[in-house]
């Protein structure tokens, strides 16, 4: 499958990790920044739950053999997001550290 989403330009001003309140307006695009990254990790997630699904349907018994690739697209989408962490499980790694959140 291999689709991925739109890549943002970074913020114009860069972040100092040691004082981040230093340039409030960096700041805030940094914010927006990583709020755009988030929202399409999210929904390229749904995106690619919605294929899954309707490779189920289509496959029925089959489904495990041919439904493989999706799914597995699927469950690296889904490393990391952060969606409340419903996403918890063998699959699911922890978000990064961020040290504005």
């Amino acid at each position: 499958m291999g689709w991925s989403g739109p890549k943002f330009e970074p913020p114009e001003r860069p972040i100092d990790p040691e004082d981040p309140y230093a340039d409030p307006a960096a700041l805030i695009q940094h914010r927006q920044h990583r709020a755009r990254e988030k929202i399409v990790q999210v929904e390229k997630a749904k995106i690619l739950r919605e294929q899954v699904q309707a490779c189920y349907m289509k496959e029925g018994v089959n489904s495990m053999q041919n439904c493989k690739e999706v799914v597995m697209d699927y469950l690296e989408s889904i490393k990391g997001v952060g969606l409340g962490r419903m996403n918890s499980g063998r699959y699911d790694k922890a978000p990064p550290q961020a040290p504005l959140e």
